[in-house]
């Protein structure tokens, strides 16, 4: 799991910066561009109006999930750990937990951003490429508070794979590395191309109504049932 992580760690970053590279290549599509770049200047409708249909929307959604939810049946392994280090490594969270927490992160990435002098939220792409390019040529230059970020993701998820006893050295196999070598890479290309990451393009454009973030959403939909279809499904149902 290391050995994926870390190549497609390294290989998103050489997507992204192969994507900027041959820039003139890819000018037919990057470079087109609408006269309203926002859903609402281009219905002419108050970003509040908006707002509270999503929010509404979110709170019925919610409140559906929380209804029709049932306990499942896990099984239930004894405790080794007391306190927070039980919370932290062994109990299971609520997903809305962690969706309020990954809000919060999201919400205060505005401010940070704008406190070092960009305008945008949180993102992956853009931190990766300026950690590699620091890396690489030793180039402070663009390396904010999102390149700490990274850096705390990556020691965070060691932090966490190590407290509850999940992290191991494994050989996955040559074609499984390949591909994630591969996967990372075109990760890299495909953000490169939609002028941001899934995390900037589903948090931060969706959050000011961009049409690029709420065009990407069911791309990155289609394209992830696409992928998984001829990867996962298909050669599954060949086999049984």
């Amino acid at each position: 799991m290391v050995v994926l992580l870390l190549l497609s760690a390294l290989s998103y970053p050489v997507g992204w910066s192969v994507c900027r590279s041959v820039d003139l290549f890819f000018s037919p599509i990057t470079s087109q561009a609408l006269d309203s770049g926002t859903i609402t200047q281009t219905f002419h409708v108050s970003p509040y109006i908006i707002m509270l249909i999503l929010i509404s929307l979110t709170i019925y959604l919610v409140i559906r999930h929380i209804r029709q939810w049932k306990q499942i049946n896990v099984a239930k392994i004894t405790a080794k750990k007391a306190g927070i280090s039980h919370l932290l490594f062994e109990a299971r969270w609520h997903p809305f937990i962690t969706a309020m927490l990954v809000g919060i992160i999201a919400l205060l990435a505005w401010p940070a951003s704008l406190a070092a002098g960009r305008i945008g939220g949180l993102g992956i792409s853009g931190p990766s490429a300026q950690l590699f390019s620091l890396l690489i040529n030793g180039n402070l230059k663009f390396f904010d508070w999102a390149g700490y970020l990274l850096i705390g993701l990556l020691l965070g998820s060691f932090i966490a794979a190590k407290g509850s006893q999940e992290f191991r050295f494994r050989n996955p196999g040559l074609t499984t590395v390949v591909k994630s070598f591969i996967g990372g890479l075109f990760m890299g290309i495909g953000s490169g191309l939609a002028g941001g990451c899934m995390l900037g393009n589903t948090l931060v454009n969706t959050a000011w109504f961009s049409w690029q973030g709420w065009v990407f959403i069911p791309c990155i939909i289609f394209g992830s049932w696409l992928t998984s279809y001829f990867t996962v499904i298909r050669p599954w149902q060949i086999k049984s």
